[in-house]
């Protein structure tokens, strides 16, 4: 049978305090691997605030939103200002044009038809049109610090995902 102070010394010898920085290639792909998931999660979210407020999944799509945020924020370790590297990803990298609009609303699509999700052409431009007008608002969610990011996380799903303007 294993001490209390054996499994505190675990616990502390996995915690993330002695991890070194990672260089800046790992960083940018792993951070490029869970832009697709919060994308189409949080154009889920868009579209219950939107067109279908009653939707019973909304709640599981908006913990997942919370849990990518939660995860890229805290992927990036010491050495990095989170702001600016999750801006540099998430932003910086790709400029907001028409193919990039495309690529876009055809990844929403795939996660709607997916989900059995019907939406017209107009309803989806909206929640990419969203996304992007949203898009750095989220990444300065994301670069907050590490200890309140799951608050952060529900306040930005609540106050911006989850609100609803006139059009």
């Amino acid at each position: 049978m294993r001490t209390l102070t054996e499994h505190i010394l675990d616990a502390i010898e996995n915690m993330n305090i002695f991890e070194m920085a990672k260089n800046r290639s790992d960083l940018k792909r792993d951070l490029n691997g869970m832009i697709q998931p919060l994308f189409q999660h949080w154009c889920l979210v868009r579209y219950c605030a939107l067109y279908d407020f009653g939707n019973q999944n909304k709640d599981h799509w908006c913990s997942e939103v919370a849990n990518y945020i939660n995860h890229i924020q805290s992927v990036i370790t010491k050495g990095y200002d989170k702001t600016k590297c999750i801006k540099e990803i998430f932003i910086n990298q790709n400029e907001y044009n028409n193919n990039v609009n495309n690529r876009l609303f055809n990844t929403m699509m795939l996660k709607f038809n997916y989900e059995h999700i019907d939406i017209s052409d107009e309803q989806a431009n909206n929640i990419v049109n969203d996304w992007i007008k949203g898009l750095n608002n989220l990444c300065n969610v994301m670069g907050q610090d590490e200890r309140n990011i799951t608050i952060f996380a529900n306040d930005y799903i609540n106050d911006y995902i989850l609100k609803v303007e006139e059009r």
